[in-house]
């Protein structure tokens, strides 16, 4: 196999369709890769815990790069090879400035997902309806906020799902004064990393790690959170629900199915 050649998978629609189930090209598609050379990495906003049903479904992915860069694991998923992560502290400050909006919280840590348990509104209050299907991947805790503080575990990511699309602009600019970086994939949410995390420089630093030219690096992806990516990568694919400024940096484009 030729270990200079590296593919660069987003998940959420791109192998996931708007249902959020493995498309049905998606396993072929990537098991042809591997026969024909290349090596994949997985590049998302999910963390470990929810991944289990694409990697049950897709053999030989090299590398996983988690929570939009925060983290990158070998192929085992049992090594880190490179982490950018949030202090406690830091996302303590957070969350009690999202708590004055009517907002869902989910802090991403060790590959798992904490949240509270919501008692008094549906899910799809705050648009976050679809998460029902990722359930069962999360961990509920009685507070978010004394559960990170007790355990000083440092953060990948935090999620936050509003019910009112227009209080999400606070949060932007409180986070870039705290000097957090902001993404999103979804209309209604916003996701919450330390400063410099990205799926590119996430990829930079899987580069230099291994020694890959960015010409032999190609990247697959569809919404904001991919741009950085695709900037990484000497070739560019997007789908075709991408965004107009991932279509702008890409060669081609694939038809989603």
């Amino acid at each position: 196999m030729d270990k200079s050649k590296l593919v660069i998978i987003d998940v959420d629609g791109t192998i996931l369709d708007s249902k959020m189930e493995l498309s049905p090209n998606s396993i072929p598609a990537i098991n042809q890769l591997t026969e024909n050379n290349y090596l994949t990495a997985i590049a998302t906003g999910r963390t470990l815990c929810e991944l289990t049903d694409i990697t049950n479904a897709i053999k030989g992915i090299s590398f996983f790069i988690v929570s939009n860069g925060a983290a990158i694991y070998n192929s085992t998923k049992t090594e880190i090879i490179f982490e950018n992560k949030m202090s406690a502290v830091i996302v303590k400050d957070v969350c009690e400035a999202a708590a004055q909006f009517e907002v869902y919280l989910e802090v991403y840590l060790d590959g798992k997902v904490i949240i509270e348990e919501t008692k008094d509104k549906d899910l799809s209050y705050y648009r976050a309806g679809f998460l029902k299907k990722l359930s069962s991947t999360r961990t509920v805790v009685d507070n978010l906020n004394k559960f990170v503080r007790a355990n000083q575990t440092k953060v990948e990511k935090i999620n936050l799902f509003f019910h009112r699309k227009e209080d999400s602009a606070f949060m932007r600019t409180y986070c870039a004064e705290k000097g957090l970086d902001t993404t999103t994939s979804i209309y209604d949410g916003l996701e919450i990393n330390n400063k410099g995390v990205s799926k590119g420089n996430a990829i930079q630093a899987l580069s230099f790690e291994y020694h890959y030219e960015k010409k032999n690096l190609i990247a697959i992806g569809d919404s904001e959170n991919d741009e950085s990516m695709f900037d990484a990568a000497g070739y560019r694919i997007a789908m075709g629900n991408a965004t107009q400024e991932l279509q702008k940096k890409s060669r081609f484009y694939f038809i989603n199915q």
